[in-house]
């Protein structure tokens, strides 16, 4: 689940940094050599810009080449240097490290500068495609299907109570999941459909803030020996 199914920025410990540094190392190597200084900007939300999964990655990015000159960037308010009027203040490369999880308006602004310097050719890590998957539950289950890996039953709902059809063939107990959010919020587990619609009812379950939820047949975990 998300975040339920994403690592919370916290897990971004120095394996974690270093598994990163090495994919951007590769990305270093593509830029053009005669780059001075390569400008890296590495956008992140504010209360998280001093955390050690941001300094750690400054810090080794800095030690990376001699002529790597990277900027934090709050996404709150950077821009990127993505003004239409000049390309002078955008960098080689962006680097996204805002949660997923951000509040939806901040995440809006964020695919927009994502994808602004997407079209602008800068080489973007955890790009709009990457940061719009992690949003969604939904788009989690749709990936890990296509990777031939198998998940639990899950059905789409766009409202509440589901209709019958929505309903049909699902096993109870299910996880009730607003599709957006994270850090496991909002996850509820439901032991029949009228438990789930006295729910409802009471307000106890609410959609996503995209309007979306699913409800995922509930898998218990393994029993530890």
């Amino acid at each position: 689940a998300h975040r339920a199914s994403t690592l919370p920025p916290q897990a971004a410990d120095s394996g974690v940094v270093t598994s990163m540094r090495s994919g951007v190392g590769e990305e270093l190597h593509h830029c053009n050599g005669d780059m001075h200084p390569l400008r890296i900007d590495v956008l992140t939300l504010a209360a998280h810009r001093r955390q050690v999964w941001v300094r750690l990655l400054v810090d080794r990015l800095t030690a990376a080449r001699p002529d790597v000159k990277v900027r934090v960037l709050d996404a709150e308010e950077a821009t990127v240097g993505l003004g239409v009027e000049s390309k002078r203040q955008q960098p080689h490369v962006l680097i996204n490290r805002v949660s997923d999880a951000a509040a939806p308006a901040l995440a809006k602004a964020t695919v927009t500068l994502l994808s602004a310097a997407e079209a602008r050719g800068v080489r973007v890590i955890n790009g709009s495609r990457c940061y719009g998957i992690g949003m969604s539950k939904l788009l989690h289950h749709v990936m890990l299907d296509g990777a031939g890996l198998a998940t639990p039953r899950s059905v789409v709902c766009r409202r509440l109570p589901p209709d019958e059809e929505t309903l049909a063939g699902l096993r109870f107990p299910v996880l009730f999941k607003p599709n957006s959010g994270g850090f496991g919020a909002g996850i509820v587990r439901l032991d029949s459909e009228a438990e789930l619609k006295e729910s409802v009812a009471i307000g106890a379950v609410k959609m996503g803030e995209d309007g979306m939820c699913l409800l995922q047949e509930y898998v218990a975990p393994a029993r530890q020996e």
